[in-house]
Order: structure tokens, then sequence, then C-alpha cells
């Protein structure tokens, strides 16, 4: 999401206390390792999805971001772990 802070003051703002799950791409640390990434899950596909994969990874949000957009938002009962080496989530304690 170009706005994150639309989604969680959406869920904050939700009636009772909703059931949230939420899987993302986080963005690497350097360049390197989205190409890396790249060349790793995405080398046989065709050249427009490799490009897709790769802007994705640049635009994704680290795990400290989000916790950041969270505690901003008030959902200090949401917790974000990582689960792969591309992958994060987001939950409700």
């Amino acid at each position: 999401l170009h706005e994150p802070m639309l989604l969680w003051h959406c869920i904050k703002n939700a009636k009772g206390k909703p059931a949230v799950f939420i899987m993302d791409l986080m963005r690497p640390d350097n360049d390197d390792d989205v190409a890396i990434m790249v060349n790793e899950y995405a080398s046989g596909e065709p050249e427009v999805l490799q490009r897709d994969f790769y802007n994705s990874l640049k635009a994704a949000f680290t795990p400290d971001e989000v916790k950041q957009q969270l505690m901003d938002a008030g959902l200090d009962d949401f917790s974000v772990s990582v689960v792969s080496d591309r992958h994060l989530i987001v939950f409700r304690k």
C-alpha cells in the first residue's frame, strides 16, 4: 500500500476486534540482496514478472517500519514477525 496508515486506521476504527492477519513482502537490506532474491525466486519467469518482483521488494516496508506504523496508529496489540527471507506477517496478539 502506498499509504499504509489508511489500512491501519481502518483496522483501528473497526467495530469490535476483528481478526487480522496480513502477510507481505519485506524490503531487503540492500540492492544486492534484492538482486539475489530476484535471481533465486524469479530467474525463470518472464522479464516483466522479474521486474515487478524487483520493484515490489524495493517498495516493501521493513519490519521496523511496519512496527512504527502500528505504534503510530495506536495498534499496540499487533505483532510483526519475519516468517521467511522475504515475508513478514502482521497479526493481533
